[in-house]
């Protein structure tokens, strides 16, 4: 459903934008199978963001960032458009 405030107003959409940037099913099952020969077994030595506000809710990037390091890769997996790491 296009956003109207942008249709009325003819300027760039960020939904629009969204939208178009948005990977088909069979680009993310590729991105999966390539994942997976690529990451399984690594162990998470350092996390960062450049949007650290986008993990407030749980606790923050700090928090985040401790519980993560140290953790391996067990699993990746598809589920629709989502990408899902199952770590150790």
């Amino acid at each position: 459903m296009p956003n109207s405030r942008c249709a009325r107003k003819k300027e760039s959409c960020p939904v629009a934008e969204i939208i178009a940037n948005m990977p088909e099913l069979p680009e993310v099952e590729t991105i999966t199978q390539d994942l997976k020969h690529y990451l399984l077994g690594w162990i998470i030595t350092d996390v960062w963001s450049d949007w650290p506000r986008y993990f407030r809710l749980s606790g923050g990037l700090e928090k985040t960032r401790k519980n993560l390091i140290g953790r391996k890769v067990i699993s990746i997996q598809r589920l629709g458009k989502n990408i899902l790491f199952q770590l150790s």
